[in-house]
Order: structure tokens, then C-alpha cells, then sequence
């Protein structure tokens, strides 16, 4: 039987992995030949400073800020159903969807989203304490940097060959009916949230908007996130494939 071939979305994805790994060798070797470098991102210095190795910088803010834009705006083929199963537009109710207690999914939705709370909440305040205790006083601002560009890698590593969310604490079916697909953003910047700046705070800023839509959406539409009634999200009608189940 011949082997198919990965769906265009994954190889869309693994494209995407391979030029997030790219990045974060790109900051380590920057970083360690010219660690000041990232002070750009601290207040207001992305309008008063500016040096070569600060475009890179610069380039990284801008394509954030455009992934950010684009989750929140319906566009099919350059993300998975997984994130675009918040819109209504994306919902084709199953045959039986009126049988679903939509209270139970809200309920089973508030019990997942507090697990990944309890492990990322104490993960982000030891990020922050070290942040605060020992780097912040010696303007090390390469450290967060690095650490949102480490999210950035582990977000796809996630997405494409495993994830931890998953397996430890929502046991969904895969990436399609994933309860926490668009969290990954609000993820990443999350180190941002402890470094006032304009170039910090308006990506974290745009990642929590994002975050709050796609929690008003989950408690006010449990249905649009379950294959049991969203037939969108089924496996027969999935052409994403991310699992590289085929």
C-alpha cells in the first residue's frame, strides 16, 4: 500500500518549525556576542536606539504582530482548524448536537483550562522571580527574550510531534479539538508581561485580547470545540492532518 503524502498544512507547519528553531539560534548567537543588543525591547528605547543587530528584533515584532492580527481574522490555509474552529463560520453542527449538555462541556472546558493553569501559573512566576531577583538588576534583558523564542520553538514542537497539554492533562484526540489551540501566543509573551516596554507590552497586550476572545468564545460556544457536535472537527473531515496520521 503506498505511504500518502504529509498534508500541505504540515509541511506548511514543519516549514514553520524549522524557521522558528532558526530564530532562536539567530538571538543565542546574537545575544552571546552582543548581549545589549536586547535592551531595545526595555520602556521606549524601540523609538531612541537603533543598531544593525536590532532588525532582527525589529523583523521578529512584526511577524508576531501579524500571526497575532490574522488569529483574530477568519483566514483559512494559513492556520489549522484547530485555531479557526472559534469561528462560527467554521461550525457544522453533527446530527445529534442538541443531545450535548452544553453545561457539562462548559464544565469540562473550566477544568481543563485551570490543569494548564496550575502548571504554566507556577512556571511563569519562577521565570519571574529569577527575572526580578537576579537578571532585571543587571539589565539582562537577552533573558526573556530567549525564553519567548524557546516558547516560540516549543509551541510547534507541541503542534507537531508532542505535547505535553495533551497527554498529561486534556486528553483531547489531537491539535483539531485542542481546548487551548490560541493560547499559544499569550504563552509565549508571557515573560513580556514582567518588562514594561512599548515593544513588550504590545505584543503581550495583543496576545491577552486574543486570549479573552477565544475564552468568551469557549464559554458562550462549548460546541464549536468538540467533534461531538462540530462535525468540522471530526477525523473523516479533517485536511490538516497535523497528528501525520494519514
Amino acid at each position: 500500500m503506498a505511504t500518502k503524502k504529509a498534508s500541505r498544512m504540515r509541511k506548511v507547519y514543519f516549514l514553520r518549525f524549522l524557521y522558528r528553531v532558526c530564530v532562536l539560534i539567530a538571538l543565542a548567537v546574537l545575544f552571546a556576542v552582543r548581549p545589549e543588543s536586547a535592551d531595545v525591547i526595555g520602556g521606549t528605547a524601540v523609538f531612541s536606539q537603533f543598531h544593525p543587530t536590532h532588525l532582527l528584533l525589529y523583523f521578529l515584532w512584526g511577524i508576531w504582530m501579524f500571526d497575532m492580527i490574522f488569529q483574530i481574522v477568519p483566514s483559512k490555509g494559513w492556520f489549522s482548524m484547530g485555531s479557526l474552529k472559534v469561528f462560527g463560520r467554521n461550525y457544522s453542527p453533527c446530527a445529534n448536537c442538541d443531545q450535548v449538555d452544553r453545561r457539562a462541556l462548559r464544565k469540562k472546558y473550566f477544568k481543563e483550562g485551570l490543569k494548564i493553569w496550575c502548571f504554566w501559573g507556577p512556571l511563569s512566576a519562577a521565570l519571574a522571580l529569577a527575572w526580578f531577583l537576579w537578571l532585571k538588576p543587571l539589565g539582562a534583558y537577552w533573558f526573556p527574550m530567549l525564553f519567548v523564542a524557546a516558547f516560540y520553538v516549543c509551541d510547534l514542537i507541541c503542534v507537531l510531534f508532542w505535547c505535553p497539554f495533551r497527554v498529561w492533562f486534556m486528553k483531547n484526540r489531537c491539535c483539531t479539538t485542542c481546548r487551548i489551540f490560541n493560547w499559544d501566543h499569550f504563552m509565549m509573551f508571557t515573560p513580556f508581561l514582567f518588562v514594561p516596554g512599548v515593544y513588550t507590552w504590545s505584543l503581550a497586550g495583543l496576545s491577552i485580547i486574543i486570549y479573552v476572545i477565544w475564552e468568551v468564545q469557549v464559554y458562550t460556544h462549548p460546541e464549536r470545540f468538540t467533534d461531538a457536535c462540530n462535525d468540522t472537527l471530526k477525523c473523516k473531515n479533517c485536511t490538516d492532518r497535523l497528528c501525520g496520521k494519514f
